[in-house]
């Protein structure tokens, strides 16, 4: 015959809390729970508290009976600070009055007054085949249990745990206070907080009928059935939790954005691959994948990374749970530092590293770590050509990875070279050739650049000048304007300095100021007009450089000199015996700048048998051979009209010219012969000719020198 569980209708009284013989106000009060209870051993307890007639905590003793159960033939409580508990069972099997209501009364004298209350509880039948004639019961349904594991894997080997959860219920009334056990068959069940060493663990339910316990491995992999069962109620349930041993862990790949692998990350701030996901995979036995592993990241410091730890302010997330696939993700974020890395996972005594470094690298170009040079600055303007270098650095020096591409220009000539730069740098050539450069108005004296009127002469019908002659190449490329990241948190925050550009132009007249015929290149923004700085910070913009080079013809007679040093006399007068004298060699073209330093020269004299003249201290320098001094790209205040300090909020470059008539290539020493008796004075002539790109030119000096 099946077994019924029936739920008697009877409901428990509320405690009656009663003062009999005289009427004291001592009170007495007694309080079951749980207030319902099964017929096979479930416990309630049952409680007292009482007050005495002055307010105080009860003293003495009362004695509690039942109607049926473990009470019936009495108990006798104890008080301690007013209060004595005990726990009450009520078995159908030693007592058949254990079905439906049981009453309860507890009785304490105090002060010679007797006082009384009163209370029930309601017990679970548990009645095989039909309720006897005239019991009133209704069927409340029938026991269950449940039992629910946080995780259904554990990690094998690092004391991996979770928590299994029982819930017994009577129908739909949650059973509290219900004695239960948890037994494994692998592993260690116990107490929640504790350390489990046990494969049972028994306690009794809460109010919401469930009791919590914690599973642990303990180092033996393989399926662990977990059972919990209600040895008064005959119910149970089990659930399955499976312990995993980790066999390896092995890394998978690392993506930036849409790139993989990725193998370079650009600094914080950047907006290049700023964020690089790095995939490990842990696999158990016969490689099948490990879910749910929980596992550890940290930065390597190892060969791979050069011994370094992280680059600053790098971050990498620091632990991951793997999915179905066995799959954990590392997140590494950049900072604003530079430098290698390796990142390692970590699962019990398995750990895999990131097989190559990765690098945090520069990757924005800075304007303030542009910087555009030439190996000449000063070539014919007919043949010459030179090779030039471009650097590309971030803000903080540091060369720029990325390849940025790089758009050069010059207003004459052409350009051959690379449209992208490599570790930094881009190298290409300049050749003369097409149109010269622009005619020129000559500049003004400026006395805050330090410059004098800028000389000129009249040939021709034209005005010649130094700038006549210079040519300028702009590079440009996207990337922001350098800022002086004080605080160290790789964004420009108000207030701090930064280099502030308008949009890249070919200064084709020379006066570091756009318009007339100067081209420019309208991206920042493309609006059809020419867009000057913004007195804003910008991120992302086009940045350039600039650098002028001096196109030179041959030696022009007219304008150039050999002239005694330091002066403009092109006669040097008589040279005593056994004495020297020095002449500038002054080798102007005709825009008057100094001839490019590929000439050659030869000295001579004539007009007399007597002194010699031999050329001296030569200047053939390439990259300092112009006929003017010019500042280029000069660090000013965002006005050019003073320094750029540290305190100035916003620079700028400028260009400036500052010096002219510089066409000095050397010098000729001019030596008279040694005294002798019957000595002469002599004419002598003294020649320096120059050629230039194959055209020669002739300059001279005269004067006399004594043999006497």
């Amino acid at each position: 015959m099946a077994t019924h569980r029936k739920f008697l209708t009877l409901t428990a009284v509320v405690a009656l809390l009663c003062g009999c013989g005289g009427g004291s106000d001592a009170t007495l009060e007694i309080t079951i729970k749980p207030r319902t209870i099964d017929n096979v051993g479930q416990t309630a307890t049952v409680s007292v508290t009482a007050v005495d007639s002055s307010g105080k905590a009860g003293t003495g003793k009362v004695t509690v009976t039942s109607s049926a159960g473990s009470f019936k033939d009495g108990i006798t409580l104890t008080l301690s600070g007013g209060e004595a508990s005990a726990d009450f069972t009520c078995v159908s099997a030693t007592d058949s009055t254990c079905d439906g209501r049981v009453t309860f009364a507890a009785t304490w004298t105090t002060g010679g007054k007797k006082v009384e209350a009163q209370s029930n509880l309601t017990v679970f039948v548990f009645d095989a085949g039909i309720p006897d004639a005239g019991q009133q019961v209704v069927d409340a349904g029938f026991p269950s249990m449940q039992l629910t594991a946080a995780k259904t894997r554990l990690l094998g080997g690092i004391g991996d745990s979770t928590t299994v959860t029982a819930t017994i219920k009577f129908g739909d009334t949650l059973l509290e206070n219900s004695f239960i056990t948890f037994t494994t068959t692998l592993g260690a069940v116990g107490e929640l907080g504790s350390t489990p060493t046990t494969m049972t663990y028994s306690a009794v339910t809460n109010a919401m009928g469930q009791l919590s316990a914690k599973f642990v491995d303990t180092g033996t992999a393989g399926p662990a059935t977990i059972t919990v069962t209600s040895p008064s109620l005959g119910v149970h349930d089990a659930v399955t939790v499976n312990i995993t041993t980790v066999s390896a862990i092995s890394f998978v790949s690392s993506t930036c954005d849409t790139t993989s692998p990725c193998t370079a990350m650009g600094q914080r701030g950047t907006g290049y691959n700023e964020t690089n996901l790095i995939r490990f995979k842990v696999t158990g036995a016969g490689l099948a994948p490990v879910a749910d592993a929980p596992i550890t990241f940290a930065f390597g410091a190892g060969v791979a990374d050069g011994g370094v730890s992280a680059p600053v302010g790098a971050s990498v997330s620091a632990t991951a749970v793997t999915d179905a696939m066995g799959i954990a993700v590392a997140t590494v974020t950049s900072g604003s530092g530079i430098g290698n890395f390796t990142v390692t996972a970590k699962v019990g005594s398995a750990q895999a590293s990131t097989p190559a470094a990765i690098t945090i690298q520069p990757v924005r170009a800075s304007n303030g770590g542009l910087s555009l040079r030439c190996d000449d600055t000063n070539i014919s303007s007919s043949t010459g050509s030179t090779v030039c270098h471009l650097i590309v650095n971030d803000r903080d020096g540091h060369p720029v990875l990325s390849q940025p591409t790089v758009n050069v220009r010059a207003e004459s000539g052409f350009i051959q070279g690379p449209s992208r730069t490599t570790a930094g740098r881009a190298d290409f050539t300049f050749a003369v050739g097409g149109m010269p450069p622009i005619d020129t108005t000559p500049l003004a004296a400026d006395a805050d650049a330090g410059r004098t009127l800028e000389p000129s002469i009249t040939a021709s019908g034209l005005t010649r000048n130094p700038r006549d002659g210079v040519i300028t190449i702009v590079a440009s490329m996207t990337g922001e304007e350098w800022f002086r990241d004080v605080n160290g948190n790789g964004v420009a925050d108000p207030g701090e300095q930064f280099y502030d550009q308008g949009e890249a132009f070919l200064d084709k007249d020379d006066d570091d100021v756009f318009g007339g015929f100067d081209s420019f290149t309208d991206d920042a923004p493309g609006n059809g007009q020419y867009d000057g700085p913004n007195g804003r910070w910008d991120a992302q913009t086009t940045i350039w450089t600039t650098f002028k080079i001096a196109l030179t013809g041959p030696m022009a007679p007219t304008v150039s000199s050999l002239a005694v040093k330091g002066t403009t006399q092109t006669s040097f007068g008589t040279i005593q015996h056994d004495a020297t004298t020095v002449l500038d060699i002054n080798a102007c073209d005709s825009s008057l700048n100094r001839v490019e330093p590929t000439y050659s020269l030869t000295v001579r004299t004539s007009g007399g048998s007597q002194g010699t003249a031999a050329a001296i201290n030569l200047q053939q320098n390439r990259d300092a051979s112009l006929g003017f001094s010019v500042a280029q790209n000069q660090l000013l205040n965002a006005t050019g009209t003073g320094p750029c300090l540290l305190a100035t909020p916003v620079c700028g470059f400028f260009t400036r010219f500052t010096s002219w008539g510089l066409c000095k290539i050397g010098e000729v020493e001019v030596r008279a012969p040694a005294q002798q008796v019957n000595g002469q004075v002599s004419p002598l002539t003294v020649s320096a000719d120059v050629s230039v790109a194959g055209i020669p030119a002739t300059i001279s000096s005269s004067g006399t020198v004594s043999s006497f």
